[in-house]
């Protein structure tokens, strides 16, 4: 199975992700030293919520790729265990 679609997939929601949050917080603390307070809450929601999301897919990435590193040690196994059976001499 290849999970290289759901990395890409996931590299790009991360990098959509952290522009969002970035211009969020920009804009609340923008918000906030202009005095207003009901934007400067909703952008902080946003930002945090821009967050919450990067981590799940930070978590995700590390899914992934430690899926992948099993595959290739379960792999590598079957090779090894394959080219030490005495069956196929």
């Amino acid at each position: 199975m290849s999970f290289r679609r759901y990395i890409v997939w996931s590299l790009r929601a991360a990098a959509i992700l952290v522009v969002v949050l970035f211009v969020s917080c920009a804009l609340w603390w923008g918000l906030a030293a202009l005095g207003d307070t009901a934007g400067a809450a909703g952008a902080r929601g946003v930002a945090l919520v821009a967050f919450a999301c990067l981590f799940l897919d930070f978590t995700g990435l590390v899914v992934l790729l430690s899926l992948i590193q099993l595959q290739e040690l379960d792999g590598n196994r079957r090779e090894d265990d394959d080219s030490s059976d005495p069956k196929s001499d």
